[in-house]
């Protein structure tokens, strides 16, 4: 593929896999609609027990399979086998508008920029909570600046040190943060290249998500030491309300247990009419955000919290009993 005469350089897009069986046809399919033509498309199974093997071979994609080792192992090893000037790691379960990569990869050619990434949305679904997410994914992507983001030039991927295999979780913000320390780059958000991805759409796909999340946040020492001051927070508040509501229940006292839930609610969904407020929106277009922020938000701090706390008694008790 050429641009006036130039060849434009050879993308590798790595996808680490890992039972993503439900995803995975239309993510594969949407790289291979693509208006950049120079990619070749690497899919790195990371010990798949479900369909997501049979259904990449119906394509024409290179496949490496490996037992499981987590996403950071794989994509190193999609790394390793690649031939492209510039790398591409691809959500499994996430789709790219055929316009991503043309979009994104002009960035690069600035000297300054390391990594790119463009606007997050969630993957359609007829759930409340779909409107959920992809009501905070707007908030969150108004003058986004990104801690990181998926394009890299392979030579600076050598130079920086790959990713951390020891990290269970937020592996690429820890990378990116390398990427910027080491190498003093810049990151760069293109909003017209539009990319989807899946959340779970029910209350307990949502708890488990963020439990999963708070105990393995804890191998990560970038987001380890923000996490400890989000769970100190939500346990201090966790048993300021179990004491109110104690003593209250003990002495029939019902008004403090009424007056403090009321309280809660509605300073919670004043933070959220703040959020939409501040980035400048209609509140009508998120009124399931505001509707639901209280309810979601309290109950995923808790969930991550006990993942955090459970983790650390965990790791604690390892080192003691080495």
């Amino acid at each position: 593929m050429k641009d006036n005469g130039k060849q434009l350089p050879k993308v590798s897009a790595i996808i680490p896999m890992y039972n993503v069986e439900k995803t995975i046809d239309k993510c594969v399919e949407s790289l291979l609609q693509q208006t950049y033509r120079n990619i070749e498309i690497i899919a790195v199974d990371d010990g798949s027990t479900d369909k997501t093997k049979d259904i990449v071979r119906r394509y024409p994609v290179k496949l490496i399979e490996r037992r499981h080792r987590g996403a950071p192992a794989a994509m190193n090893e999609g790394f390793r086998h690649s031939m492209g000037d510039v790398i591409f790691f691809v959500e499994a379960d996430g789709y790219y508008a055929a316009n991503y990569f043309e979009l994104c990869l002009p960035h690069l050619k600035d000297p300054t920029v390391g990594t790119v990434i463009g606007a997050l949305h969630a993957w359609p679904d007829t759930s409340l909570l779909y409107k959920f997410w992809e009501s905070m994914r707007k908030l969150i992507l108004v003058n986004y600046e990104p801690l990181g983001g998926w394009f890299f030039r392979g030579k600076d991927l050598e130079k920086a040190g790959l990713y951390n295999e020891k990290i269970r979780r937020g592996w690429d913000i820890e990378f990116c943060t390398r990427l910027k320390q080491k190498l003093g780059y810049k990151f760069a958000y293109e909003p017209r290249a539009v990319w989807w991805h899946k959340y779970d759409c029910s209350m307990m796909g949502i708890l488990k998500k963020h439990f999963k999340y708070g105990r393995n946040v804890i191998t990560n020492p970038i987001l380890r030491k923000k996490s400890i001051k989000e769970t100190s927070v939500t346990c201090l508040s966790l048993i300021l309300s179990t004491f109110v509501t104690t003593y209250s229940l003990l002495n029939n006292f019902f008004i403090p247990i009424i007056a403090l839930i009321i309280m809660t609610l509605l300073m919670l969904h004043l933070l959220a009419i703040y959020r939409v407020s501040k980035a400048r929106q209609p509140l009508n277009q998120h009124a399931v955000y505001i509707l639901l922020f209280p309810i979601v938000g309290i109950l995923s701090k808790i969930a991550f919290s006990l993942g955090f706390i459970l983790s650390s008694f965990r790791n604690l008790a390892r080192a003691v009993l080495r």
